[in-house]
Formats: structure tokens, sequence, C-alpha cells
């Protein structure tokens, strides 16, 4: 169950600072779902954005590793807390795939802002989609939101 008193507690005013955060290792559906989040919705996101930049921290996040397009494979996390210290967008383009989608428990919990697939997001209660700390939306949707997010 999502904690929410924790994640009230938690929750810092929101700072994008222009990144968005992948956290999590890429095995194969994963690392299928972000190669098209890369090719449909970063692409546009980074057109619109320039100074955008992607960052991603698991298991076999240094093979996504294109600085000359912002994205940055950093290969497993070293140290406590979150990446960046919590600041950016997390992102969750699962698109297929199945099993319980704990990470998403974890940003909830922590207060850690993310936007999630619906498919992502499959099992949670819909109303704590709150559009700011907790954005769920269809893939197709992700470029217009995310560019909008960074350039606030």
């Amino acid at each position: 169950d999502l904690d929410f008193a924790s994640a009230e507690k938690n929750r810092k005013p929101l700072d994008f600072d222009n990144k968005l955060i992948w956290f999590g290792g890429l095995e194969s559906h994963k690392m299928f779902s972000m190669k098209v989040f890369l090719k449909y919705v970063w692409s546009k996101v980074r057109h619109a954005v320039p100074d955008a930049d992607f960052h991603l921290w698991g298991k076999n996040t240094q093979f996504l590793d294109f600085p000359e397009k912002g994205v940055f494979g950093h290969g497993f996390f070293e140290g406590d807390g979150f990446p960046l210290d919590g600041k950016g967008l997390y992102v969750n383009p699962d698109i297929l795939g199945g099993g319980v989608k704990t990470k998403l428990k974890y940003y909830f919990d922590n207060g850690i802002p993310f936007l999630s697939t619906p498919f992502g997001f499959e099992g949670y209660p819909l109303h704590v989609i709150d559009n700011r700390y907790c954005q769920v939306a269809p893939m197709e949707e992700w470029a217009k939101i995310l560019i909008g997010k960074l350039k606030q």
C-alpha cells in the first residue's frame, strides 16, 4: 500500500532542473520500452529543450549512453537516497511486461515526482494521480507533457 503520510512529509518543491531520470535496471522488456521512449519522446523533448538531460541509473543503463543526445547511462547507482538528490522528474515508460511496479511505490512514498504510462501504473489507485508529483499518461502524450514541465 502507498504511504500517504510519508509522501506528504517527503515532498519538496518541484525542481526538475531540465533533467529526467530513469532509476532501475533495463532488462529485456524494459530496454524495449526505453528504446521506444528515446526514439519517439526524448528526441522531441531534446529538440524543444536543447539543454535537457536524461540520466539513467541501474543494470544495463551504461548501454544507453549517448552524451551527444543528452542521454547519460551511468550504470549502477552508488550512494544513498536518490540520484541527483531527487532533483529531476523520474520517468516510467513501461509499455509491456508484467509484475508489480514497486518502483512507483518507492517514488510515491519518498515524495519523488514521476511520470508513468498507464501500463506502468497498473494496480495503483487512480485517485493518487495529482499531475504534479504523480502523473500518468499514454506515451503518445509524453513529449508535450515533458516539454511543458521542463520549460517551466
